[in-house]
């Protein structure tokens, strides 16, 4: 089944990464999915909150959907705003909802915050300083939709985002987005493209993680 996975390095390398997150782990690691494990790992493995929460998702949805998990497991998925509200409904009552519908709008915003941060050095390291410039200018706005809002594209938003320039998609079909930039390469892109979707993380995430608030931390009255 084509979902992401957490393996854990259980092989004799001393150089091997303890955490691997793959559709297929490579040998030695054992996959230790779960919803618990996908949260816990923000911590143990410095991934942000996006890619935790949407790792939960897919291992739901692989493995018996909500119905197939277990209560505290339910109760982490509802908290998280990883399924509808009527599920959630089952468990929470609005007013708690409301509460964890802030703590999941301020984690995703950090994460955002955390992602673009690492795409911008990634960036700003490659470019002279007027071709950086000028990709700044070229995606102002689409910036700031996405760390404000998160939009991204318009398939997955219905409105025009940082994605479709990226890619040459939506209104700038036909070369008008960032290939048409003299210093555009499909590695460049691909760099870019994977720090904004949490695959490769900062050198200091472990001070990142710590911005992360936990349903356990809040207090609801």
């Amino acid at each position: 089944m084509s979902y992401l996975k957490i393996g854990k390095y259980d092989g004799l390398s001393t150089s091997a990464s303890t955490y691997q997150f793959k559709t297929t782990l490579d040998t030695d690691y054992v996959d230790i999915s779960s919803v618990s494990m996908w949260f816990k790992s923000i911590d143990s493995a410095f991934i942000d909150y996006t890619f935790a929460r949407e790792g939960a998702i897919g291992y739901m949805y692989y493995n018996g959907g909500f119905s197939g998990l277990t209560e505290n497991d339910q109760l982490t998925m509802a908290q998280n705003y990883c399924v509808d509200k009527d599920l959630r409904d089952t468990l929470l009552s609005d007013e708690e909802q409301e509460t964890f519908w802030e703590l999941f709008i301020y984690n995703s915003e950090n994460a955002r915050q955390q992602r673009w941060s690492i795409a911008k050095s990634y960036i700003s390291f490659r470019l002279p300083i007027p071709d950086g410039n000028d990709l700044g200018d070229s995606t102002d706005v689409l910036t700031t939709n996405y760390l404000r809002y998160g939009i991204e594209s318009y398939i997955d938003d219905n409105k025009t985002g940082l994605y479709d320039w990226l890619n040459d998609t939506h209104i700038y079909s036909g070369g008008t987005g960032f290939s048409s930039k003299t210093y555009y390469t499909t590695d460049f892109k691909d760099g870019i493209i994977d720090r904004l979707n949490g695959n490769i993380t900062s050198s200091i995430q472990r001070e990142n993680v710590k911005k992360v608030i936990k349903p356990s931390e809040l207090l609801i009255k």
